[in-house]
């Protein structure tokens, strides 16, 4: 296919936006070979309709949106680079786990070292991201409450039932030391020196809630389409929130309510249940967004 007739091609897709026109263009680009079938094959499991229609490939079964083996599947074929963005797309969503707790910012490094070599794949880059692994792995495995004293506590209490805050800070730092662990492996994954061991580090931060497939979407489909790269611009996602349950955001609006007719028992409560570490959290964040 000329290039002339590729340029036509998405011409008429950009004008009209149609599916039809997409698959007539992905269809294009393959055989003029500006993507590459495993690429589109990718896209395809991710949901693209057009890449499905251009590769005649069916839309995944549900359950097989929930198999990390399989979207390691779809995913290691296209390359290590591919494995290494996957990874950054979930640890994002770690990082808001990991940052309510205090300030360390070894995990943020590890992602921002992956999201580094992606950019620029050198081997210094490589050798940089090992070493921000290290401190990541570090970090995440020394928030667990076996190595953060929380255990010990626990035990003092010589089975009596322990008190609701130590329960909140064993919960916190069980969910950081997952967390952090998590973006490490996107560091990891990016000192790996080949595609198979690369997947190994996709396939421990896909465990549980890891397997994020709206965040492996939006990351992977304009830069496997060849239309977008989220990386491109060097701008990280900062401080990504949490998606709220549809419970969360019902009790979002009763807490929004009773702050605006009478906040003072609210706000009584929530000290209440606050730890002393996640208060002075909370005011270290409400300083810095402070203009």
């Amino acid at each position: 296919m000329s290039d002339e007739e590729l340029r036509e091609l998405e011409r008429r897709f950009r004008e009209t936006g149609s599916v039809e026109d997409h698959v007539a263009y992905l269809k294009g680009r393959l055989r003029a070979g500006a993507v590459t079938p495993e690429r589109l094959a990718c896209a395809a499991f991710l949901g693209d309709a057009a890449a499905q229609q251009a590769v005649e490939a069916r839309a995944p079964e549900p359950w097989e949106l929930s198999d990390r083996d399989i979207w390691i599947a779809r995913i290691k074929p296209v390359g290590k680079e591919a494995l290494v963005r996957a990874v950054i797309a979930v640890s994002r969503r770690a990082l808001a786990v990991w940052e309510r707790g205090p300030d360390d910012r070894r995990p943020r490094a590890a992602v921002e070292a992956a999201e580094a070599w992606v950019r620029s794949p050198t081997e210094e880059l490589r050798k940089a991201a090992d070493a921000a692994y290290a401190d990541a792995d570090a970090a995440g495995n020394g928030a667990h409450p076996d190595f953060s004293g929380l255990s010990e506590r626990l035990e003092e209490l010589d089975g009596e039932e322990p008190p609701d805050e130590l329960r909140r800070e064993i919960s916190l730092a069980v969910d950081r030391s997952e967390a952090g662990i998590r973006a490490a492996c996107a560091a990891h994954c990016a000192s790996r020196t080949n595609a198979t061991a690369a997947a190994q580090d996709v396939y421990q931060a896909l465990r549980g809630e890891g397997l994020d497939a709206a965040a492996l979407r939006a990351e992977l489909l304009p830069w496997l389409l060849g239309e977008g790269d989220p990386l491109a611009s060097g701008d990280a996602k900062k401080r990504e929130p949490l998606p709220l349950t549809a419970d969360e955001e019902k009790a979002l609006l009763v807490l929004v309510a009773r702050l605006r007719s009478d906040p003072g028992p609210l706000a009584r409560a929530l000290a209440r249940q606050l730890t002393g570490a996640e208060i002075q959290v909370l005011l270290a964040e409400l300083a810095r967004s402070s203009p």
